[in-house]
């Protein structure tokens, strides 16, 4: 909250600054504002048309809202200028999935799999979403297996962070003192 008040303070000196929107969209966008992330990012677009991100960011947020078209427009768009945009296949198959293109969908969550330095969460949502484009595509054995290794990887995460707050716990529980009281020698 305190990034984003900054922001709004810094686009009130100076409105037509660029860059400023585009990270206000994503100061706001990790406060869970989309309606407001969308207006930041079409504002910076306004003032630099050139934004790359902003065009990316504004294709990822349209993909995951189901407006397909205008999500590939706008991400195929950012990746001709930086084709190094992480987890454009993801979002590419996100969008592929609401223009109904299953295969092309199937192809980009294949490639988001594969990618190096995909962050876990974005690799197990890829194999979610792989396993309802093959159930759409008929191809239910591939389905289930991508079901299942996206369980296997949600049940690997979880194990994970419950073994981190089990250690933080321990740590954080100072040695409590025996109940029998000091012992004598020789006792």
């Amino acid at each position: 909250m305190d990034a984003i008040a900054e922001y709004q303070a810094a686009i009130k000196l100076a409105p037509q600054q660029p860059e400023l929107h585009e990270e206000l969209a994503t100061a706001l966008s990790k406060a869970g504002k989309p309606d407001e992330v969308e207006a930041e990012l079409r504002r910076e677009l306004e003032i630099d048309p050139n934004n790359v991100l902003a065009r990316y960011k504004l294709g990822t947020l349209e993909a995951e809202r189901g407006e397909g078209a205008k999500g590939k427009e706008l991400i195929e768009g950012a990746l001709r200028e930086n084709p190094s945009l992480k987890y454009s296949s993801y979002y590419l198959g996100r969008a592929e999935m609401e223009l109904g293109n299953s295969t092309a969908a199937a192809d980009a969550f294949n490639r988001a799999i594969s990618e190096s330095g995909a962050e876990p969460e974005i690799v197990q949502q890829a194999w979610y979403q792989l396993g309802i484009v093959y159930r759409r595509l008929h191809l239910i054995e591939d389905a289930q297996k991508a079901f299942a290794t996206f369980q296997k990887l949600k049940d690997d995460t979880a194990q994970r962070l419950q073994e981190r707050l089990q250690k933080k716990r321990q740590s954080e529980t100072p040695n409590a003192p025996s109940l029998a009281g000091p012992q004598k020698p020789g006792s």
